[in-house]
């Protein structure tokens, strides 16, 4: 009898502050169950958190990855893991010498975000938390996240990332730790329980165990 391999969709939320969506360490995970389950044939689909977790009560994204939880009442938020945030800026920076960079420094500093006019305030309450305080100038762009990260290699401006985007390279743009308590990030899973498929199941129970293994990436 022919066997048939049932797709699934994971949803993959893009980032407000100018960061690099979760795609790496989710997609990490689900390559690595894909291993032992071959019947997980995986879909990613990109979106803002917003967006995703609509897919997700709709019942079109089976699971998703996204960076806060959803007050549904038909989608279950559950915390995998944390990301550490870094900072993303040009080669040639003042502060490029510095190991880790203090919060008063950065207050100082123009930042960059990806972002669409409706996000603006929030993100920016976002970047505040994180410096304890609003920076000199924050600066929203209609651009996606790849030509963000290029726009901080040609100057004009600094941005915060997660550390997946570690391993990413942009030509003229490194990235620095902020100095202790180091800010995190965390990741949440969403689903629909009625809509979870058995193959679905298998990838989130996996990503689970992942997760409490390293809480921290």
């Amino acid at each position: 009898m022919q066997s048939f391999h049932r797709r699934q969709h994971i949803g993959i939320a893009s980032d407000r502050t100018g960061r690099l969506p979760e795609l790496w360490p989710t997609s990490k995970r689900a390559r690595s169950a894909q291993k032992t389950e071959p019947a997980i044939d995986v879909r990613f689909v990109e979106g803002n958190g917003d967006d995703i977790a609509d897919q997700v009560a709709r019942g079109t994204i089976n699971v998703a990855f996204i960076q806060e939880r959803v007050n549904k009442a038909s989608i279950v938020s559950e915390h995998c893991w944390n990301e550490t945030i870094v900072v993303a800026l040009p080669e040639g920076h003042r502060l490029a010498g510095h190991h880790a960079l203090r919060r008063e420094a950065l207050r100082c500093e123009t930042f960059l975000m990806a972002i669409d006019e409706t996000r603006v305030i929030r993100t920016a309450n976002e970047i505040a938390t994180i410096l304890e305080g609003r920076p000199r100038l924050i600066i929203p762009t209609q651009v996606h996240r790849d030509t963000l990260m290029h726009l901080v290699g040609l100057g004009f401006g600094i941005a915060l990332t997660r550390s997946c985007a570690l391993g990413v390279y942009y030509p003229g743009v490194i990235y620095r730790p902020i100095s202790a308590p180091e800010p995190h990030a965390a990741v949440y899973a969403i689903w629909r329980p009625e809509t979870l498929s058995p193959e679905a199941s298998v990838l989130l129970a996996y990503v689970q165990a992942e997760g409490r293994q390293g809480a921290v990436e």
